[in-house]
């Protein structure tokens, strides 16, 4: 913009030249022109900081937004890394320490949320909402089934209604102060084995730890296949 002006300021003194001008005259109209490019200048310089200057503002509220959507996301979603483990050998508590985390998952998955695609068009009279692809709840017990010994849980959150399934969606954010899970073995056998799992939990922003919870984990074997029996979702 400085030297759009500037431009302008060579072009009118090259004119005021041209007409016959005194030499004072022409000093005279030299300094106007020059003010007035400067005058100009100022102003476009105060109309980009004014604009510059709500700029942040905005970006600050898109950030501030950018981040509830995220945290909100973060909270409904279950830890990236399941913490379960043990100080332990042997092969039975590395079967347990596998378990425990794809109880977590599945406990997760079917009862927290809902692992299939739900119809929200196409709800019960309880406002369930219709799973899609799904044609019976033996069907979703089966799926649980692989991992937990009892499927009962799953009587609560499905059922079937006119050959159609529903789910009663709705479940709560994660803890976000759990860290992780160890097992202690309390005693096992050929057919069960049980464990004390002490969660830890620590405040995500200062890693202070917090107090740790303790359940009873106990898995059974059934026809070869071991499973969960008593469990606790620690999140």
């Amino acid at each position: 913009m400085k030297k759009t002006m500037a431009m302008l300021a060579a072009a009118l003194l090259c004119i005021t030249a041209a007409s016959g001008c005194s030499d004072d005259t022409l000093k005279t109209n030299v300094r106007k022109n020059n003010s007035i490019a400067e005058s100009s200048s100022a102003e476009e310089i105060k109309e980009d900081t004014d604009e510059s200057s709500e700029k942040p503002e905005e970006s600050a509220k898109e950030t501030e937004e950018n981040s509830e959507s995220s945290t909100e996301a973060e909270q409904l979603s279950i830890p990236e890394e399941q913490i379960s483990y043990s100080n332990e050998s042997g092969e039975l508590t590395d079967i347990a320490v596998e378990l425990h985390k794809k109880s977590c998952e599945t406990k997760w998955g079917y009862i927290l949320s809902c692992p299939y695609e739900l119809d929200q068009e196409d709800t019960a009279e309880n406002g369930a909402c219709r799973v899609i692809g799904v044609d019976s709840v033996e069907k979703i017990k089966a799926e649980y089934s692989a991992v937990f010994a009892d499927s009962s849980e799953i009587d609560e959150k499905y059922f079937e209604q006119d050959g159609k399934v529903y789910c009663n969606d709705g479940g709560r954010g994660v803890n976000m102060y759990y860290t992780g899970t160890e097992l202690i073995t309390v005693s096992e056998s050929d057919t069960e084995a049980l464990f004390t799992a002490v969660s830890h939990y620590a405040d995500p922003d200062t890693k202070e730890p917090m107090d740790s919870r303790s359940y009873d984990f106990k898995m059974v074997n059934v026809d070869g296949v071991w499973k969960t029996a008593e469990f606790t979702l620690p999140y």
